[in-house]
């Protein structure tokens, strides 16, 4: 377990580690995750940083990890995969980022679910992914789209909650399946 004092988080190439009731601000990313499998960030805090929690591939992908009952507010990005595979992203309250709220770069088989996202420019993107979940989530007061789809295809997205943003679903050459009427 990372110590609570911690002022940034990078795990490289690990295994099993548990990230939890930290508050991280002021960095490039709050949490930094790469090639690490089978660990879980939970309840930070991750204000004013580029990204609030950034998982990325460099040699290996980072996989089978758990983001889960975050608050990341005011960053640029709240949570950000590139080239992520297997990962879990759930009750992460997300506020104020200036870009997206989620964002997947060539991710694939990850699950979104139950995720408040509110006041960024798009709650959730995807560019080249595919074999994702999005389902549950609120998304409210986006400036742009709640959910944005490029080049990204076989997506699932179900009852997800639209309030008061520009687009609920846009899609760019992609095809996904989703059922919203919320």
């Amino acid at each position: 377990q990372v110590p609570s004092d911690a002022g940034y988080v990078a795990l490289v190439n690990s295994t099993n580690i548990i990230v939890k009731d930290l508050n991280l601000a002021k960095n490039g990313q709050g949490v930094l995750i790469a090639y690490t499998i089978n660990s879980t960030i939970m309840n930070v805090n991750a204000s004013y940083n580029d990204v609030g929690i950034y998982l990325q591939h460099t040699i290996l992908e980072s996989s089978n990890n758990t983001v889960e009952s975050n608050i990341l507010t005011n960053n640029q990005r709240g949570i950000e995969l590139i080239e992520s595979n297997n990962n879990t992203l759930t009750r992460n309250t997300i506020a104020n980022n200036s870009d997206d709220g989620i964002y997947l770069y060539w991710s694939s088989n990850n699950a979104m679910s139950g995720n408040t996202i509110t006041n960024s420019s798009a709650g959730i993107s995807l560019e080249n992914s595919s074999n994702n979940t999005i389902s549950g989530n609120t998304i409210k007061n986006d400036s742009d789209d709640g959910i944005y789809l490029y080049w990204s295809s076989n997506n699932t997205i179900y009852h997800n909650y639209f309030i008061n943003n520009t687009k609920q679903v846009q899609a760019f050459v992609s095809s996904n399946v989703w059922d919203d009427g919320y």
